[in-house]
């Protein structure tokens, strides 16, 4: 964009005087209102513009610039373009990995803690869970279910925190 500014200027640089040690515009001013304060009454000098023809066709130098500085910005910018989002995507992808793996690592250690305190490390059978258990309205599978995930709990805020 600074380049495509830069190429708009040349004209009114190549055609100025160099500034006078008096004078209100700094050398690398490149203003339209510089230019009149330096030349009064050359509108179209410094803008560009004839007085009368306000609607001017661009030189062949500068369609050329101009369709090279869209090129440039076309190209450059396009790698940029949801990038973030993407960027986005790959992270959320990492995290959810992260927490399944998580889970799953809790919920084996959550089960195998529970197995080992009921049944000496081994599963219950299909059997035992359906039973009441000794003492509780509830059967073993509720019962191993709401303890396994109390036990999972602590290893999840641990991983997670």
């Amino acid at each position: 964009m600074l380049a495509l500014l830069a190429l708009l200027q040349v004209d009114c640089l190549a055609e100025s005087d160099p500034v006078g040690p008096e004078g209100e515009c700094g050398p690398r001013d490149l203003t339209p209102e510089c230019c009149l304060k330096q030349f009064p009454g050359e509108w179209e000098r410094c803008t560009g513009f004839e007085a009368e023809q306000v609607v001017r066709s661009p030189s062949p130098r500068m369609k050329f610039a101009a369709a090279g500085m869209a090129t440039i910005v076309a190209v450059t910018m396009q790698p940029r373009i949801n990038a973030a989002e993407h960027r986005g995507v790959e992270l959320a992808a990492d995290l959810l990995a992260k927490v399944e793996r998580a889970i799953e690592r809790c919920t084996r250690e959550a089960d195998q803690q529970v197995n080992d305190h009921h049944f000496q490390g081994r599963s219950p059978s299909a059997e035992i869970c359906q039973q009441l258990k000794a003492g509780d309205q509830v059967t073993w599978a509720v019962y191993l279910g709401l303890f396994k995930h109390e036990q999972a709990w602590p290893c999840l805020r641990k991983v997670l925190d």
